[in-house]
């Protein structure tokens, strides 16, 4: 027993070495850019949590090897922080972090120069990413070097209770109707997290290349965040107005636009008809338009918009015809499930449950496997016919 002890101290405490070599101990921000500065390196800032299973794997199997180590200290003063502890709140109201893991790179005046939120898990991948985002630092002009910044109370409440409850969007929206300049740091930071509206949405779309210029190209992805939010509440409400009003206002498809601009237009209106069941004639015309200009790749996500809705005859044969060609070429578990759910809807329940079976065998986690069959079983329940 004792020397089992002795030797779970040695492999906890060589771990713990290892970890300390690549990241310091955080002793505030003024110290790390002075020793940034002093040794004329880049700063590396990772941020993680113990509930996390990407950064468990990232701590036990990426930032222990020698290689990446070495390469790290070389180039970066590097430090670590758990989002749930108090160091790393200041970084997460300034840089908007609300999902890790998630690595920031700076100069050692504090400016940021990289925001990478998907971080590849091998050591090569990591390596490679790392060096990428210090050798092509990206345009953020609208972001300043102090983490101290005058939020109004929501927002600070919002980190200080670890993200767990949105603020009010009637107090948001009536904050940002006192605000001059909606492309400051403060409220674009406010908008790009919160859902605030229809006013909000349109304002950020028509002055989109103002917030790339100013917040480089995450600005892009913060606005389908936004327009993604909008979207879900359109469709949570049936509100078939709103939800085309923005999604035109986000592509504008014309008779200019490209044909990927037109191929995303379908697809998110194929969307709002499937996850709502409004319209299954339009349903099926749309597709058919979007198969016949664009081919049959689509037809997994189609299906994915619209199989747990209720069908009609019509559709759910169309729906299982689409599918026999996907599971074809891509027999992956949510397809096998997918395929298995429209079974059910039609009636075959020993078929259903064959390919359910199926599903769960190619699940790779317990957790998929469980939430897979956790659907079947209400799909299973909801009602004694199924249309």
């Amino acid at each position: 027993m004792r020397t089992l002890f002795l030797i779970y101290i040695f492999l906890y405490a060589n771990h713990g070495y290892c970890q300390d070599q690549l990241f310091k101990q955080y002793g505030g921000w003024g110290r790390i850019k002075k020793e940034a500065a002093a040794t004329d390196k880049k700063i590396f800032l990772y941020f993680g949590a113990t509930w996390c299973s990407p950064c468990n794997y990232l701590k036990k199997n990426i930032f222990t090897d020698p290689s990446v180590i070495r390469a790290m200290k070389k180039e970066f003063v590097s430090c670590s922080f758990d989002i749930d502890r108090e160091p790393a709140l200041p970084f997460l109201k300034k840089y908007r972090i609300t999902a890790v893991p998630l690595f920031l790179i700076f100069d050692h005046e504090g400016r940021l120069l990289n925001r990478t939120e998907e971080i590849d898990p091998t050591v090569a991948g990591f390596l490679a990413q790392v060096d990428t985002s210090r050798m092509t630092p990206r345009k953020y002009k609208g972001i300043s070097e102090r983490l101290d910044m005058r939020w109004p109370a929501f927002y600070d409440d919002y980190f200080n209770g670890h993200m767990k409850v949105l603020p009010d969007s009637m107090v948001v929206a009536r904050y940002l109707s006192t605000q001059h300049d909606l492309t400051s740091e403060v409220n674009w930071d406010i908008l790009s997290l919160f859902n605030v509206g229809d006013e909000y949405f349109l304002y950020t779309i028509a002055n989109k290349q103002k917030f790339i210029d100013r917040y480089g190209i995450e600005a892009d992805f913060k606005l389908l965040d936004m327009y993604r939010r909008m979207a879900q509440k359109y469709i949570d409400s049936k509100d078939s107005v709103g939800y085309n009003r923005i999604t035109f206002q986000l592509l504008q498809p014309n008779e200019t636009a490209d044909k990927a601009t037109w191929r995303a237009y379908y697809m998110r209106l194929l969307k709002f008809l499937g996850n709502t069941g409004m319209d299954w004639d339009r349903f099926l015309a749309l597709a058919d338009t979007l198969r016949r200009k664009f081919g049959q790749d689509d037809n997994e996500t189609i299906v994915q918009y619209a199989f747990l809705s209720k069908l009609n005859v019509k559709v759910n044969k169309i729906l299982l015809e689409m599918m026999d060609t996907v599971l074809q070429s891509r027999p992956y578990p949510r397809n096998y499930f997918m395929y298995s759910i429209l079974q059910l809807k039609t009636g075959e329940k020993e078929k259903a449950q064959e390919y359910l079976d199926k599903t769960i065998l190619s699940c790779t986690t317990k957790e998929d496997k469980k939430e897979y069959q956790s659907i079947f079983t209400n799909c299973s329940q909801s009602a004694s016919h199924p249309f």
